[in-house]
């Protein structure tokens, strides 16, 4: 079943005026990551409740459903759910022995393409959120392509320039650093090299963000990304199996003699650009 939230104090006509969804107050309660993509009142399930996890009065218990049935039990069961309060002051409820599976989190039917990756023994499918185009043709990154939605445009010139919509800018912004996280990690003296941990899962978790309706409560809750397996999530967002094959193409240009199946090891292709031009191109 699909994760439930439990927001104190609010009332089902304060969250949906005029049958909207009030963005702003689900955004001050942290779940702007959740359900950026929704508002119609329609999208969601609800309940108010007379109290909640938090021991508290009234408050409202929704899921956000989209192309989902409603869930099987909405409301507040303490004895049937476990509750995992946000730092914003929301909630979240699983059900017990019903934990959500990707395609209750899933935020729409059709998922932007990308590369499958194992969490918490399920196939998660995380969208190419950037690559380069003009890597393979020299050693300057000219060009960028993504599986993010874009909009058709051409400029003054008559050239044809799709660019990311609104709405996911905030995504491929992030991604000039998930690429940098992988593809320009730079190891100390002994050849190790440290993340910040907050920083890794947060990239992501925004990774994910664009498929299912996920985010640092409902990871806390679920418990999919761990110091094992974050690097996997941001590889497929650069299309590192696509990556992977254009450094052992580079190498064997490079080095025409290198035996059959040598491996490119991870790293920067030379004088990768710091800092990603605002704008991908498709191919």
């Amino acid at each position: 079943m699909q994760p439930l939230y439990y927001l104190p104090g609010v009332t089902e006509a304060a969250l949906f005026p005029q049958r909207s969804l009030a963005q702003s107050l689900l955004a001050a309660r942290g779940l702007q990551r959740v359900a950026w993509d929704l508002t119609r009142r329609s999208q969601c399930s609800v309940c108010e409740v007379e109290r909640g996890p938090d021991g508290g009065g009234r408050g409202l218990v929704l899921s956000f459903d989209n192309h989902l049935e409603p869930p099987a039990l909405l409301g507040y069961y303490p004895d049937r759910q476990i509750w995992t309060q946000t730092a914003e002051g929301c909630w979240i409820g699983i059900a017990h022995g019903d934990r959500p599976t990707p395609a209750q989190l899933q935020r729409r039917d059709k998922l932007l393409a990308g590369h499958d990756v194992m969490l918490a023994a399920e196939a998660w499918h995380v969208p190419v959120i950037r690559f380069p185009t003009a890597l393979a043709e020299g050693p300057q990154v000219t060009a960028w392509r993504t599986n993010l939605p874009q909009t058709m445009r051409w400029d003054p010139s008559g050239r044809f320039a799709p660019g990311v919509r609104d709405e996911w800018q905030w995504l491929w912004d992030l991604s000039g650093r998930m690429w940098q996280v992988i593809m320009e990690a730079e190891p100390d003296s002994s050849g190790n090299v440290y993340y910040e941990l907050e920083e890794v899962a947060d990239l992501a978790l925004a990774a994910l963000a664009a498929n299912y309706r996920i985010d640092r409560g409902v990871q806390t809750a679920l418990g999919l990304l761990d110091s094992s397996n974050w690097e996997e999530v941001l590889r497929a967002a650069i299309d590192w199996p696509l990556m992977a094959r254009v450094l052992e193409s580079q190498k064997k240009r490079a080095d025409p003699q290198a035996p059959p199946g040598t491996s490119a090891p991870p790293g920067p292709p030379a004088d990768c650009p710091s800092t990603v031009p605002a704008e991908p191109s498709c191919t």
